[in-house]
């Protein structure tokens, strides 16, 4: 799941300017209505699947759609019809990694158990990003769709044989899901302060990783692989924090947590304008 989105989500810009000859103007409004495909995706998919008490058959279904996807596009010369095919296909797509963590929850993992998990995931970011723009680079920009492919079919066979371990263990030894550590579930107002703020930081770190490519070809004029370099260094970084963060759980509330975050996250440096030379 995480080569998925480490493959498609920086290479997307560059795709749509080198395949489908889109203008920056064009990329911008194409990444804003893929993303809100994907945000009405997150609220609708997610509460069926709380409602079904199964999230591994939506995350197969999000494996289908990214197989489905990769192959529109790496057939399709038609913007309009790329862009139908993120909002249809795309967006509902990128809700499989969050099904992953809710199905991690609900099998009885614990805090630590699901950062340790998000971990492992920023080691395919750590890979996907350089190798993707390898690809590109080597072998053509519609390679990397066959790739996005690859891991499709590797997503959809490993949901499969996990929902056919679970129906072979019984009820009787199927762990119970943990309650909320902290022990206070937020109130209404709580959780629209932490959905706002998400939304604000989030979106930040989402544009940031979707314009890299574009940035580093053709802000800083240098190779397409140096883009895939820098965020494969960046979500590095993330593993040790991520570990750190699993041992912290156990001793500190995630309200405690998620406000270390945001201030970790405030932007702390300014933004060089796009030049061939990087400013000293």
């Amino acid at each position: 799941m995480g080569f998925q989105f480490a493959f498609l989500n920086p290479a997307l810009a560059l795709l749509l300017v080198a395949l489908f000859n889109a203008t920056p103007a064009e990329v911008g409004w194409v990444l804003a209505v893929y993303n809100a495909s994907g945000f009405v995706a997150s609220l609708l998919v997610p509460a069926y699947a709380d409602r079904a008490n199964d999230y591994l058959r939506p995350m197969l279904a999000c494996g289908v759609l990214t197989l489905a996807l990769s192959t529109l596009l790496a057939m399709s010369t038609s913007l309009p019809l790329a862009v139908v095919g993120l909002i249809v296909l795309g967006g509902p797509a990128g809700v499989g990694s969050s099904l992953l963590f809710a199905h991690l929850r609900h099998s009885g993992a614990g805090m630590s158990d699901v950062m340790n998990t998000r971990a492992i995931v920023s080691f395919a970011w750590v890979a996907g990003p350089p190798l993707a723009t390898f690809i590109m680079g080597a072998l053509g920009n519609r390679a990397i769709l066959l790739a996005l492919g690859v891991v499709a079919v590797l997503n959809v066979t490993t949901t499969a044989a996990m929902i056919s371990r679970r129906r072979a263990a019984s009820d009787e030894n199927r762990p119970k899901a943990h309650a909320e550590e902290d022990g206070h579930p937020f109130s209404k107002f709580g959780v629209a302060a932490v959905v706002f703020a998400f939304v604000a930081l989030q979106a930040t770190n989402s544009a940031a990783v979707s314009i890299m490519s574009l940035f580093v070809t053709q802000g800083l004029g240098v190779d397409v692989i140096w883009a895939g370099i820098a965020l494969g260094v960046s979500a590095a970084l993330e593993i040790p924090a991520l570990f750190l963060i699993g041992r912290l759980a156990r001793r500190y509330s995630s309200r405690a947590l998620i406000a270390s975050g945001c201030v970790a996250g405030s932007p702390t440096t300014r933004a060089w304008p796009l030049s061939p030379t990087p400013p000293p």
